[in-house]
């Protein structure tokens, strides 16, 4: 089992998302998850393909791996980075449809997260990181009820 972590998310972005997630105690992700499409890629044993969880190679893209001169290509980042203004934007515009019952929590965060979904995907094309369109296509969101502690 592989399992990708990161506590790197922009201040802004966890700030708006906190903001609608607490009126229904939802959380917000947006990424490549474990489990998400296998792709191939690179060469294995005698030239043939190799298959491998989709969200290590983006993990691998996106912070490096030194131990084999793989640079840091912060491609997720950099696009969710530029997007705060519109996505807290967004979701400013669906809090008082939140409050007044004419959208879920859910919906909201969902539709600001999409947002973001799309400039991750738009970011990989801009950066010619195609060649499958696994990586690209494994991007999600998902709003899940917030694990409560203790």
């Amino acid at each position: 089992m592989i399992t990708v972590t990161t506590n790197e998310v922009e201040k802004g972005l966890r700030r708006a998302v906190a903001q609608t997630a607490a009126l229904a105690g939802l959380v917000g992700t947006v990424g490549v998850f474990q489990g998400s499409l296998a792709g191939q890629y690179g060469q294995g044993v005698e030239g043939a393909r190799r298959e491998s969880e989709i969200a290590v190679y983006a993990a691998t893209l996106e912070y490096g791996n030194p131990s084999r001169s793989i640079r840091e290509r912060a491609w997720m980042r950099r696009a969710v980075d530029r997007g705060q203004a519109e996505y807290l934007g967004i979701l400013q515009r669906c809090l008082p449809k939140v409050q007044d019952g004419l959208m879920t929590p859910d919906a909201a965060i969902f539709t600001a997260l999409t947002r973001a979904q799309a400039d991750m995907k738009m970011e990989i094309t801009a950066q010619h990181l195609i060649d499958t369109g696994a990586m690209r296509n494994s991007i999600q969101v998902d709003v899940s009820p917030a694990r409560r502690e203790g």
